[in-house]
């Protein structure tokens, strides 16, 4: 493949700065031009305006890119695969699209989004017992999603209406199996199973695999929040798949 430029969708209220581990690996792995896009309405406080439907990012995303920059490769991790398909699809530059542990549909383990947290917690301590009675382990818990006050007690820093009505609004169930089967059709399409913690049950990858059996399976021992430290060994093995291609 030649020098390609690398487009990341972050997760659900993440910012492109978490993923500079990732992205320096795949820039030098692959010489590629790396970027970080994030949509206004997913920016790192979610309660923003701008386009929440898939469909709506990837086509501001390709307004703003220069002619001519290509291949094109987007990435999505968690909830930001929604518009890395997108992309991928809408996209006739685009020469694969890789994708970090999504959403496979009804046949998750479960869905963070649609867990009610209380607005302020005690601390860390607390906010981990709550998600653990919940059986979501602190390795998922997202801490970039807290603003830590100067007593040691914590305040969501996001906004949960706005979260869960942008998740009922993305595909769900068959349909992301559907999705990426036809995307499979005409581009090359990795996912990256984190093992050591997935959104999704080992049935889910069975059905994926079932239904779209050309979608390489990039499994990895990393958690599906995917920490700094882990990033390197994701993108290192995102870059063995794209520099296969």
């Amino acid at each position: 493949m030649v020098r390609p430029l690398v487009v990341l969708f972050p997760g659900l209220a993440l910012p492109p700065s978490r993923y500079e581990s990732l992205l320096e690996v795949l820039a030098k792995e692959l010489r590629a031009t790396t970027m970080g896009y994030v949509p206004a309405g997913i920016q790192s406080r979610i309660d923003e305006t701008g386009p929440t439907l898939p469909d709506g990012m990837a086509a501001e995303l390709l307004s703003t890119l220069p002619a001519g920059q290509s291949p094109r490769v987007p990435i999505g991790h968690s909830a930001g695969a929604h518009a890395a398909r997108a992309a991928a699809a809408l996209d006739p530059g685009a020469r694969a699209v890789a994708l970090i542990d999504p959403n496979l549909g009804d046949a998750g383990r479960y869905d963070p989004e649609d867990f009610d947290v209380p607005a302020v917690m005690s601390g860390w301590n607390e906010l981990y017992a709550v998600y653990a009675e919940a059986g979501i382990p602190r390795e998922h818990v997202l801490r970039e999603w807290w603003h830590e006050r100067p007593d040691g007690t914590l305040e969501r820093a996001f906004n949960l209406e706005v979260i869960r009505s942008q998740m009922a609004a993305y595909p769900h169930g068959a349909a992301i199996l559907e999705e990426i089967r036809a995307l499979s059709e005409s581009l090359s399409v990795g996912i990256v199973r984190t093992t050591a913690g997935s959104v999704n049950a080992d049935a889910a990858w069975e059905k994926l695999s079932a239904l779209a059996p050309t979608v390489e399976i990039l499994t990895v021992q990393a958690h599906h929040s995917l920490p700094p430290e882990e990033q390197r060994i994701v993108a290192t093995r995102i870059a063995e798949w794209l520099g296969g291609l």
